[in-house]
């Protein structure tokens, strides 16, 4: 990068005074023109997109949860295994329905379950706070997708 300044100081006058190549402003306007016709184009899809992401929070937000592992024991352990409880009855309520079987998969499958990655550090109240925090929300989608099949 030094040699490039040291040339640009050392021939300013070239760059400077130079006159600019024949049609060169023209391709420059050319261009300038096409980047503020793209600005025009692009500005209501950004704001439809801002629009659909809004709504879909919302949309999300007032949905009902539900404590779906209310029963389970209050464990880190206890709350995975009602999860997979709760879990596998949707899976043989979803049988041959490959859409529904396809989102179900997307939804739940883990390779390594959360409880695995939380820090050690975490007291076991705190471990079963979050798994259950997490894996409700995972079960309110799995409600969705289980009210879809009929």
């Amino acid at each position: 990068m030094n040699e490039l300044e040291e040339m640009i100081r050392n021939g300013r006058e070239a760059f400077d005074g130079g006159a600019t190549p024949e049609g060169s402003e023209e391709r420059f306007l050319e261009k300038w023109d096409a980047r503020r016709r793209t600005r025009r184009v692009t500005l209501p899809f950004a704001a439809l997109a801002v629009a659909a992401s809004l709504a879909a929070v919302l949309f999300f937000r007032g949905t009902e949860s539900r404590d779906w592992l209310k029963g389970a024991e209050q464990t880190p352990e206890g709350i995975y295994s009602g999860y997979l409880a709760v879990v596998s009855s949707v899976w043989e309520k979803v049988g041959a329905d490959e859409d529904a079987s396809e989102t179900l998969a997307v939804l739940t499958d883990e390779a390594v379950p959360l409880g695995d990655q939380l820090p050690p550090e975490l007291s076991e109240d705190e471990r079963t706070a979050i798994l259950r925090d997490y894996y409700n929300t995972i079960l309110d989608g799995v409600n969705k997708i289980s009210k879809t099949i009929n």
